[in-house]
Order: C-alpha cells, then structure tokens, then sequence
C-alpha cells in the first residue's frame, strides 16, 4: 500500500498488477473513494480492481489479427466472451514486486505472450502531492519490429451527484462488436457534449473522443479526480525499451 498525507493507493501484483484501490483522506479522518474499491474476490476477475494496466496493445484488435510491413500477425481472443482479442496479456498475469517504500513502489513482468508479441514490463507508482503517477515501461523481446501500445483502464465510483466535464471535438462510434466505426463531430451527438459540467449518464457510452483541452474532471461532493495521460505509440525494435504512457489521477479536498 502507498500513502502520503492526502492519498492511500492499493496495488495488488498478483492480480494483473493491478491497482485495488485509490481513496482520498480528507479532514476529519473521512476517506472517499477516487478510483473504486476492489471487491476482494480474485474469482470476480481482473476488470472488478480499481485499474488495469494495458500491455503491449490496448483495446480490441479484429480480423483475427494484424499486418505490419507486410507479414500478417495472428491473435486469438484471450478474454472468454469476447471475440476479439482485447487490451493485451499484462492484466491476466502475475507481476513481480520489485521495489516497494511508503510512497513508491515497481513492480516487473517478464513473462508477457500473446500473439507475436513477446515482452517484459515494468511499471513504476509513486504518490506526489496527493497525486497518482504512474508509468509503464516496455520492452520488446521479440526477433524482429513490431507495434506496440499500451494504456490503463480505470473505475471510477458512481455516485448519484458525479459529474463529468472534458471538451471535445470528435467522437468514434462503434457497432455491436464493440469496434469503431465513423470518426462525427461531437455537435452532431449533443447527448454526448461534455464541455460543461453534467451528470453521468444513464445510457451506455463505450466510444472513444478526440479531447480538446483540459484533462476531464470527475466531482461529486467530496472531491475532484483529474486524469491526464501521454501516449506514445511506436514500432520497437527487438530488445529496445521505451515508456508507452504515464497517466496522473489526482484527487484534491473541497
């Protein structure tokens, strides 16, 4: 567990290394939670933690696979119930705790396999402020080039006076398998215009939008979650390292 004096973080490595839980302390000795607090039961699976981590690629990959200068790469779905494969191999294994202190921790995989990709990875938290930073590293152990990715894949409670504010310009819509397919403008989907602060809605929202500006801010009563993230998508030469993406969630007092 990390903590400093605004923020208590949960990790839980054998697990995907995943995050358990993310809770601010506020006055009066209250914690409420900013990302949602793990049930505890392993037989409710990965996605019931707090966070995932995404590696080597992140969401679904259809058509049984893909093509990169021109060799196809097959993969099998890796997730029962779904027919494509989804967000990689690093959230369904067991990582390596590698250094741990009171506000930072590391944690390492060595082992990760899923279609042509062999990999290790290495994830790094540490607590700053009350903010969570947290930044996974990448390596590429296979013979030859590839496309790598990778992302995160937070829950956030819901709370019924949660708002969600972020501007942005477009939106992908998506068909029934859950795969994009028109990049609109978010002015033809106003249900969906976020630029000032709404509550969450009822329906099912699973697309992805072009962000405009400030990182999107989650509030309800207690407090205010920022998240923001640097992606950086890339062909990695054999053994070569690099970082893919370091996302901050903050959570402040009112």
């Amino acid at each position: 567990m990390l903590q400093d004096s605004r923020t208590r973080v949960g990790i839980v490595p054998e697990l995907g290394g995943g995050i358990a839980f993310m809770e601010a302390l506020l006055p009066g000795g209250r914690d409420v939670p900013v990302l949602r607090r793990w049930t505890h039961s392993k037989s409710d699976g990965p996605f019931a933690l707090a966070c995932n981590v995404l590696v080597p690629f992140s969401n679904r990959i259809s058509g049984g696979g893909f093509t990169f200068r021109g060799a196809f790469h097959a993969i099998a779905p890796n997730l029962a119930g779904e027919g494509f494969p989804i967000h990689g191999d690093g959230f369904q294994r067991a990582w390596a705790i590698e250094m741990t202190s009171g506000e930072a921790a590391s944690l390492t995989l060595g082992n990760g396999q899923i279609g042509p990709f062999r990999y290790g990875a290495r994830q790094l938290f540490h607590l700053e402020d009350g903010a969570l930073h947290v930044e996974v590293v990448v390596t590429n152990e296979t013979s030859g080039p590839l496309p790598f990715g990778a992302g995160f894949h937070p829950w956030f409670p819901r709370f019924a006076g949660t708002t969600l504010r972020f501007r942005a310009s477009d939106v992908w819509l998506e068909d029934t398998r859950h795969l994009p397919t028109e990049l609109v403008d978010v002015a033809a989907r106003p249900q969906w215009d976020f630029s000032a602060a709404w509550p969450l809605p009822k329906a099912w929202i699973n697309n992805a939008f072009t962000v405009a500006s400030a990182p999107p801010r989650l509030a309800n009563q207690a407090c205010t979650s920022r998240s923001t993230s640097r992606l950086r998508r890339t062909s990695m030469s054999p053994s070569s390292t690099r970082p893919v993406q370091t996302p901050i969630s903050s959570a402040s007092s009112p």
